[in-house]
């Protein structure tokens, strides 16, 4: 068993022969060290039947020993059973959804920006999940925004902000950052009382 965890175990319990009265069972997991614990400890049934424990663990990793009691009215049986408890499940790696946005790209102008252009795309040291885009839709390099982008879902939500005359904002929900080498993020851009929808179309180059 994973430390920290929680896991059922299921015993079966067949009448093969005697036992004509089929006497009523109990059924528990007695003598548990200190850090395992069982849920629903104590069962009566009668033949047959299939029994069920959640078993849950917080102790340190090693071998274990505990019994399962079954008793009747006329007798009482005990089995030992081991328990092997191992180190704790390892966490999952984070899932970097900025990475894919670090690397060299080309943009296709929109609304009054260059016909293309190579916008930069970077982190922000200090500021997780935050990257800067400069020279977003083909505005020059002096018109720099900065984006948040949620992981593990990939939005991305560009607050309204003005950069050298240029209002900005936007965003898009999922995106698919992955192995792709295009993307689109609707923007509205504000400039001399002029708004504007646009999209940030970029794409990878080499």
């Amino acid at each position: 068993m994973w430390n920290n965890t929680t896991t059922g175990i299921t015993l079966s319990f067949t009448l093969l022969s005697g036992n004509p009265v089929n006497y009523p069972i109990k059924c528990s997991i007695i003598d548990l060290p200190h850090g395992i614990t069982c849920t629903n400890n104590s069962v009566e049934f009668k033949l047959s039947h299939q029994v069920q424990f959640q078993i849950s663990v917080n102790a340190d990793t090693g071998y274990y020993t505990a019994n399962i009691k079954v008793s009747t009215p006329v007798e009482t049986r005990f089995y030992p059973i081991k328990i092997y408890v191992r180190p704790p499940l390892p966490l999952p790696e984070p899932i970097d959804c900025i990475t894919c946005l670090l690397r060299n790209w080309t943009c296709l102008g929109s609304c009054g920006g260059a016909d293309s252009c190579h916008p930069v795309i970077d982190t922000i040291p200090g500021m997780d999940h935050w990257i800067s885009i400069h020279n977003i839709n083909c505005l020059g390099d002096s018109v720099a925004v900065t984006a948040y982008v949620a992981c593990p879902d990939g939005d991305i939500t560009i607050p309204i902000q003005t950069s050298n005359g240029y209002t900005i904002y936007g965003g898009r929900k999922d995106f698919p950052c992955g192995d792709w080498v295009a993307y689109t993020i609707p923007v509205t851009i504000i400039h001399n009382g002029d708004t504007a929808a646009c999209l940030f179309f970029i794409k990878a180059y080499r």
